[in-house]
C-alpha cells in the first residue's frame, strides 16, 4: 500500500445489489455526513443509483459529491465514484435482476483495485445476491472466496465474533456431502494456527484457549460414529498440546453450547458452517458484531458477515454500520498492519469515547462486510 494519510483514513464502499438493502443502508449510515469526522467515505457505485434512492427516502437536504478517483475526494462529504455506465439504469427495490447484479460486481472490483494500489485504507462491502452475480468474472459462493482470491490468499478463515463469543469454521460455502473430505490433519492444522494468532494479535490474549468440535454425532463416540475424531482431530490436537497450547476437544457439538461450556474458552473451531453459525446466530443475533476474517499472506483481513433479509421486512440502524467504520480508525497503527483489541464492549485504548457513545444506541438489526488492510 502506498503512503496514505492516516489522520483521516479513506474508506471505499462497494455498493452491493442496488435492488437489494445496500443503497439503503448506506445512505442512512451516512446521512448528513456526521462519518466524515472519523473517516473519508467513498462509495463505489452509481452516483445515479444513490440519488435515486435519496429521493425514494426523502433525504433531498443531503447531497452527495460525485468524484472519478480517491485523489479527489472531499474530506468533509459523502464521495461517490459511480463504477458502470449507468446513464440508464432504474432502480427496482426487492427484485433480482442480471443488471444489478454485474453492476455489484463492477463496484467490487473497483474498490478492491483501489484497494490493492493503496488509494483507500480499507473497504465495507455492501450485500450481494450470491446468484445474480454469477459470471465468468464472478465464479464464488461469496465474497470471501473472492477476495481471497484477489489477495492471494492461501486459506481463508471464517471467524465470527460477537463479544466474548467467538467461531471459526474449518469448512465454509461447501455443501455438507463434502465436508468429511475437508477435515484433514493440513487444514485443521491451519486452521487453528490461524485462531490462535488472531487470538494473541487481534484480541490480545496472551494464552488463549481454544475448544475444537467434533465432526459426527457424539463425536464419534470413539469410532462408532465416525473416524474423524480419531484418525485426524486427535493427532492434531496432541500436536498443537505437545507444543504447549492450550487446545481441547474434540466435544460433542449438540450440547456444548447448549451447556454454556463455551464460555470458558476465547474460541470456538467447528467443522462446518451451520455447526458453527447456527448456535451463534442463535446466540448472537441482536448483539455487538459479527465478523469473518480472512488471513491472507502476511496480511489479514477482516469481514463483516453480512445479513440478508427482505428488504420490506427489516428495522435499518446506524448505530451497527458506523461500528464498521470505527474499526479501521481504532485500530490502524502507523507503519503497521491494523491490529484488532475488541472486548465485549468495544474497549479499545484509542477511540474509546466515539465507541462507548455508538454502543448505547438501539439494537443493531444491519450486517455488512468490512475488510481492513
Amino acid at each position: 500500500m502506498s503512503e496514505l494519510s492516516i489522520d483521516k483514513p479513506l474508506i471505499g464502499i462497494s455498493l452491493g445489489d442496488y435492488n437489494g438493502i445496500g443503497p439503503e443502508v448506506i445512505l442512512k449510515a451516512l446521512e448528513g455526513n456526521q462519518l466524515a469526522k472519523l473517516c473519508t467515505p467513498i462509495v463505489y457505485g452509481s452516483l445515479r443509483v444513490l440519488n435515486q434512492y435519496r429521493n425514494l427516502l426523502e433525504m433531498k437536504d443531503w447531497s452527495l459529491h460525485g468524484i472519478q478517483r480517491p485523489e479527489q475526494a472531499n474530506h468533509k462529504l459523502t464521495n461517490v465514484i459511480t463504477c458502470w455506465h449507468d446513464h440508464q439504469t432504474e432502480i427496482q427495490p426487492g427484485k433480482i435482476t442480471p443488471e444489478a447484479g454485474q453492476a455489484s460486481l463492477s463496484s467490487l472490483k473497483r474498490a478492491v483495485e483501489d484497494l490493492k494500489a493503496g488509494k483507500i485504507h480499507a473497504i465495507v462491502t455492501g450485500p450481494i445476491n450470491k446468484d445474480n452475480i454469477q459470471s465468468a468474472e464472478f465464479k464464488f459462493p461469496g465474497h470471501t472466496e473472492f477476495l481471497a482470491e484477489a489477495f492471494g490468499a492461501q486459506e481463508g478463515l471464517m471467524f465470527m465474533v460477537s463479544g466474548d463469543l467467538r467461531v471459526g469454521v474449518l469448512s465454509g460455502h461447501i455443501p455438507v456431502n463434502q465436508v468429511a473430505a475437508q477435515v484433514t490433519a493440513e487444514k485443521l492444522t491451519a486452521k487453528i494456527e490461524q485462531m490462535l494468532q488472531s487470538l494473541k494479535g487481534d484480541f490480545g490474549i496472551k494464552k488463549p484457549r481454544l475448544a475444537v468440535l467434533g465432526l459426527n454425532p457424539h463425536a464419534g463416540e470413539n469410532g462408532l460414529l465416525g473416524n474423524e475424531e480419531i484418525d485426524v482431530i486427535n493427532p492434531v490436537l496432541k500436536t498443537f498440546k505437545e507444543k504447549g497450547n492450550l487446545v481441547f476437544g474434540p466435544f460433542p457439538a449438540d450440547g456444548f453450547f447448549a451447556a454454556g461450556t463455551y464460555k470458558q474458552y476465547d474460541a470456538v473451531l467447528a467443522m462446518y458452517h451451520d455447526q458453527g453459525l447456527i448456535p451463534f446466530k442463535t446466540l448472537a443475533f441482536n448483539e455487538e458484531l459479527i465478523s469473518r476474517q480472512a488471513f491472507l499472506l502476511s496480511e489479514h483481513l477482516l469481514i463483516m458477515e453480512q445479513l440478508t433479509i427482505l428488504q420490506e421486512k427489516i428495522r435499518l440502524s446506524r448505530a451497527h454500520f458506523y461500528k464498521q467504520f470505527i474499526w479501521p480508525v481504532m485500530f490502524r497503527n502507523t507503519g503497521q498492519k491494523a491490529r484488532l483489541s475488541i472486548k465485549m464492549h468495544w474497549s479499545a485504548s484509542r477511540n474509546n469515547q466515539k465507541v462507548s457513545i455508538l454502543q448505547n444506541q438501539e439494537n443493531q438489526d444491519i450486517i455488512i462486510e468490512l475488510i481492513i488492510k
